[in-house]
Formats: structure tokens, C-alpha cells, sequence
């Protein structure tokens, strides 16, 4: 994992203080640089979009909250992987979840509540 990729805020797998896996919220980029090597992405599965939309359309386009009226949609392909699709001919992959935060904060402004 690229600690380029991460922002505060961002969530990831990592360790628990007894050593077990768990999510884990990146707090300050001192925590990151400690932490690089511990971390594992999350990734961005339909499970975790059905439990973090805020609306879900036919079981295929799922909306996630911002402050403004935009409301950003994600999709998934047969296979799994998951898609921000700005129109017909534009879309970006997103295997994990902090690629969506990081993407749901560019368009917005706002942090993806979760």
C-alpha cells in the first residue's frame, strides 16, 4: 500500500492494540509513516456499499450522502469491482475503500460519513 494514496480520515485494515485485524481509521500522517507496512486495503465490496448507502437503486447504483445537493453514485460489475460512472464514456475503478473516500472528497468537498 502507497501512503501516497492515504489521507486522515481514511479507513484501512491494520491491528487492534491485542494484535488482532481490524479496521482502522488513519488519525495524522505521523500514525501513517509508523503504520505503512501494517496496512491493508479494504476492499470496496457491495456488502459494504449496502451497509454505508445512504439510497440503493435496483441493487446496482449506490448513493452516498454529501452537504450538497450531488449526490455521488458508485456501481458494480459482474465481477465485483466497483465503478464511480460520470457519464457514458468516463468511469473510475475503485477496488478500495479509501480510493472512494478519497475520490467522494474530491468531488464533494465534504468526508464520506460512515
Amino acid at each position: 500500500m502507497n501512503e501516497l494514496e492515504l489521507r486522515v480520515g481514511n479507513l484501512v485494515s491494520g491491528y487492534d492494540k491485542k494484535g488482532n485485524t481490524a479496521t482502522v481509521v488513519v488519525t495524522n500522517y505521523d500514525f501513517i509513516d509508523d503504520k505503512i507496512n501494517d496496512f491493508k486495503p479494504l476492499y470496496l465490496t457491495k456488502e459494504w456499499a449496502e451497509k454505508n448507502a445512504a439510497a440503493i437503486n435496483n441493487s446496482v447504483q449506490y448513493y452516498f450522502n454529501s452537504k450538497s445537493n450531488f449526490m455521488p453514485c458508485i456501481q458494480f460489475d459482474d465481477n465485483g469491482m466497483a465503478y464511480w460512472i460520470a457519464n457514458e464514456s468516463y468511469s473510475v475503478e475503485l477496488p478500495y475503500v479509501h480510493t472512494w473516500q478519497n475520490l467522494f472528497f474530491a468531488l464533494t468537498k465534504t468526508e464520506l460519513k460512515l
